[in-house]
C-alpha cells in the first residue's frame, strides 16, 4: 500500500508540472497504483480495478469513453483509414464490386459500432463509386452498403439501441455484441452472396483502364504499413476478451497509438478528448433508459 501512495504523490507531481498531458498522466498514475495496491483487474474481489471505475462512473458510461478516446486517436493519426483501405482492398479480391462493397459495408459498420453513430457514407464515398464503376447497378451498391447500420446497431458498443438494451436489461457486453456481429455479418454476407451470382449471370464488360483506376484508388499512399495500423487494434480486442476493464484497455491502446505514431502527447490526449465528444448521443440514449427504467419501477 505504501508503494501505491508513493506511486500516487508521483503522479500528482507530474500533474502539477504541467509538463505531461493531464488526462493521461491521472489515468495511467491511478491505474498503476492501483495495480501496486494489490487489487485485481476484475473478479469476484470486493475491490477490483473494474469495480473502481464503475464505482466512479456508470460501466456504460465508462466502456463508452475508454472506446472512444481509442477510436478518435485512431482516426487522427491515419491508423483507421490504412485499416479500411486494407478491408475494401481484400473485398475486391473476393468478389470485384460486390465484394468492395460489402468489405466497406462491414467497415463503416465496425466504425459505428464503436463510436455509436453508423455513418455508411464514411466508407461509400470510396466503394461506391468504385463499384459502379466495375458494372455493379448502383440501386443494390447502396443497399448494400446501407447495410452498415445494421451491423453496427446489433454489434456495437456505444451505439444508441445497444446501449439501451444493455442499461435497461442490467447487463453486461460481450455476449450480446458475438451475436450482434454474426448477425450483421450475415446480412452483408447475403446481399454480396445475392448480387455475384446475378453478376454473374450477367457479367459487366469493365476496361483494362478503369480496373487500373479502381487498383489505384485501393493503393495504400499513407505509408503506414496494415501490420502496424491493425496492432493497437487488436490488442483492444485481446484485452476485451481478457475482461479488462474497457476503459482501461481502450486509454492503453489509444497511448499504443500515439507512440507508433510518433505523435506529439498533448496533440495525442486532445484528439482522444476530441473522440470523447462524440459520446453525446449514446450518453443521452443511456440516460433516457435509466430515467424511463426508474420510473417504470
Amino acid at each position: 500500500m505504501e508503494m501505491a501512495q508513493i506511486l500516487m504523490v508521483i503522479t500528482l507531481i507530474f500533474m502539477v508540472w504541467g509538463k505531461t498531458p493531464l488526462y493521461l498522466t491521472a489515468i495511467v498514475g491511478s491505474t498503476i497504483a492501483a495495480l501496486a495496491a494489490g487489487f485485481p483487474i476484475s473478479g469476484k474481489a470486493d475491490i477490483t480495478l473494474a469495480k473502481l471505475i464503475n464505482g466512479g462512473l456508470n460501466p456504460v458510461i465508462a466502456d463508452i469513453t475508454g472506446v472512444l478516446m481509442f477510436v478518435g486517436i485512431l482516426e487522427t493519426s491515419g491508423f483507421l483509414k490504412v485499416i479500411i483501405n486494407k478491408i475494401i482492398s481484400c473485398g475486391s479480391k473476393l468478389g470485384g464490386a460486390p465484394g468492395i462493397t460489402a468489405a466497406g459495408s462491414l467497415a463503416a459498420g465496425c466504425i459505428g459500432a464503436l463510436t455509436g453513430f453508423t455513418q455508411p457514407v464514411v466508407t461509400a464515398a470510396i466503394t461506391g463509386p468504385v463499384a459502379t464503376k466495375l458494372g455493379m447497378d448502383p440501386n443494390k451498391t447502396a443497399g448494400l452498403a446501407a447495410h452498415a447500420g445494421h451491423f453496427g446497431n446489433f454489434a456495437g458498443f456505444t451505439h444508441p439501441t445497444q446501449v439501451a438494451v444493455v442499461a435497461t436489461a442490467a447487463i453486461g457486453f460481450g455476449a450480446i455484441n458475438v451475436v450482434g456481429a454474426i448477425t450483421g455479418i450475415s446480412i452483408i454476407a447475403f446481399s454480396w452472396y445475392r448480387i455475384v451470382r446475378e453478376m454473374r449471370k450477367n457479367p459487366p464488360i469493365i476496361s483494362q483502364d478503369i480496373k487500373d483506376e479502381v487498383a489505384r484508388s485501393l493503393s495504400n499512399k499513407s505509408g503506414i504499413s496494415f501490420s502496424l495500423a491493425i496492432f493497437p487494434f487488436l490488442l483492444f480486442c485481446i484485452g476485451f476478451v481478457l475482461g479488462i476493464p474497457v476503459f482501461v484497455d481502450g486509454t492503453v491502446c489509444a497511448i499504443l497509438v500515439a507512440i507508433l505514431a510518433k505523435m506529439n502527447p498533448s496533440k495525442s490526449e486532445t484528439d482522444m478528448i476530441d473522440g470523447v465528444k462524440r459520446a453525446s448521443i449514446p450518453i443521452v440514449a443511456t440516460i433516457s433508459f435509466f430515467v424511463y427504467e426508474w420510473c417504470y419501477q
